[in-house]
C-alpha cells in the first residue's frame, strides 16, 4: 500500500470512529499525530513531490496563493463537518469531503512550506516533540507537566 493510501486509510479509522463519539476530537487529534510520527518521511516525500507538481501545473505563483489554498480547504472542512453535525444534507458525502478537504490541506500546506524554505517534516516533529509534554491536566497555566 502507498503512503497516502496508508495515511487516508487511517484518517478513514480516525474519522469514523470520531463520527460514532468512540473517541473525543483530542483523541483523534492525538492519535493521528502519533501515527504521522512514525510516518513523517511522507511529509518529507509529499513536499519534494509536490513542488515539481506544482510547478507543471501552476508556474510560479506567489507565497500566499498556497496558503490562500489551505484557508479555503479549512473552509471546506468546516462546512461537511458543520453539515454533518446538524445532520442536513444528508445527500452529500460529508465524511468523504472531510477526508479530501484534510488530505489537500495538508498539501496545500506543503506547497506553502516550500515557498517559504520550511521542511514541513522537521517543523512538524520539532514542534510535536515540544507539545506532547504538555499536560493541561496537571498544568493549567502553560501544560508545563513539571511545573502544577
Amino acid at each position: 500500500m502507498n503512503n497516502k493510501l496508508l495515511i487516508l486509510n487511517e484518517m478513514n479509522h480516525l474519522l469514523a470512529q470520531y463520527n460514532r463519539d468512540s473517541i473525543t476530537s483530542t483523541q483523534m487529534i492525538r492519535e493521528m499525530i502519533t501515527f504521522c510520527e512514525i510516518n513523517f518521511s511522507v511529509l518529507k516525500k509529499i513536499q519534494k513531490e509536490q513542488v515539481e507538481w506544482a510547478k507543471s501545473n501552476f508556474g510560479d505563483k506567489p507565497s500566499w496563493m498556497p496558503l490562500l489554498g489551505a484557508m479555503e480547504e479549512l473552509g471546506e472542512l468546516s462546512h461537511a463537518h458543520l453539515k454533518n453535525e446538524q445532520k442536513i444534507r444528508m445527500n452529500e458525502p460529508h465524511f468523504e469531503n472531510k477526508k479530501d478537504a484534510v488530505a489537500d490541506i495538508i498539501i496545500y500546506l506543503c506547497d506553502y512550506c516550500t515557498s517559504q524554505n520550511i521542511d514541513i517534516q522537521s517543523v512538524l516533529q520539532d514542534t510535536w516533540d515540544n507539545v506532547k509534554k504538555r499536560n493541561w491536566n496537571k498544568n493549567k497555566i502553560d501544560g508545563n507537566a513539571d511545573r502544577q
